[in-house]
């Protein structure tokens, strides 16, 4: 007996089950890895010369005669 109202029983055969390609799923994984970055510095020291002054002063002295003059007074 049907379940179905009208509609005519058709008997169900077996049928071989259709399978797909698989469908790809790609789960991605990060995990840290510690990479060493090494960044050089080379320090040069540049020496530069600047003048600075220095003034040295010489003092010389010296002893001059003058003629007519004498060290003794005069008698008048």
């Amino acid at each position: 007996m049907s379940l179905s109202k009208g509609k005519p029983e058709v008997e169900s055969t077996a049928v071989e089950p259709i399978i797909c390609e698989p469908q790809i799923v790609c789960r991605d994984f990060y995990k840290p890895q510690v990479v060493q970055v090494i960044h050089p510095f080379e320090v040069i020291n540049r020496i530069h010369l600047v003048p600075v002054y220095q003034h040295f002063y010489t003092v010389s002295e010296r002893n001059v005669m003058i003629p007519g003059f004498t060290s003794a007074p005069y008698d008048r």
